[in-house]
Formats: structure tokens, C-alpha cells, sequence
């Protein structure tokens, strides 16, 4: 079964908070990202990773073009540095514009 006929919950602070979360990949120049928990934000303009993970496939995370947004980290404002890479998401892949932000309090947030 794909990711998307059988999404994973993660479960958050109570029994009664659940938050969508799906597997994705990022490939770049070769390498792969293996399984990262992303959580689903349909709101969300954007696709965020933390950008430890794209550093350690050799991405050079603040050479990537720069924008300052908010909303889904502690500080009221953070950094993201988008970087065109391969995204896999329930066997699909697909190249396009993704963030990376240091301190993300998720592996991956998939937006729009």
C-alpha cells in the first residue's frame, strides 16, 4: 500500500490531538533522503524540510534563494532557503521548489 491509502498519525501532547503526517524522500544529485515524516499542511503555501536534513545530502542550504515566513516555528519570524529538488511522496516524484528552514519542529511540513 502507497502513502496515501494508508497515512500514519502522529499522536501530540493528549490522546485527542492527531496531526496527518505521510512519508516523503528528497533526492538530490544522486542521493536520498530516505523516509521523513512530513507533516500534511494543505494551508500551508509551502513545502518546508529541516534543513539539517538537506545539509546532509549536500545541499548548500543558505546559498539557495531567500525568503523570511511565519507561522510554524517558535520565533515570529524564520528563514527559508528554497532549493529545487526530486520530492517523492506515496511513489510519485516529482522536481520542485522546496524549503529548508533551520529549527523546524518537524521533519517536513508538505504545503501546496
Amino acid at each position: 500500500m502507497n502513502g496515501l491509502a494508508s497515512p500514519r498519525c502522529w499522536r501530540r501532547a493528549t490522546d485527542e490531538e492527531w496531526a496527518p503526517l505521510i512519508d516523503v524522500s528528497i533526492l538530490y544529485r544522486g542521493f536520498e533522503s530516505g523516509g521523513l515524516k512530513a507533516l500534511v499542511d494543505s494551508g500551508a503555501m509551502a513545502t518546508i524540510i529541516e534543513a539539517s536534513i538537506g545539509e546532509r545530502l549536500g545541499i548548500p542550504i543558505r546559498d539557495g534563494q531567500t525568503d523570511h515566513l511565519t507561522g510554524f516555528t517558535q520565533s515570529d519570524e524564520a528563514t527559508v532557503y528554497f532549493h529545487e529538488v526530486q520530492l517523492r511522496v506515496a511513489g510519485t516524484s516529482i522536481r520542485t521548489m522546496v524549503g529548508f528552514c533551520y529549527g523546524l519542529p518537524v521533519q517536513a511540513l508538505l504545503g501546496r
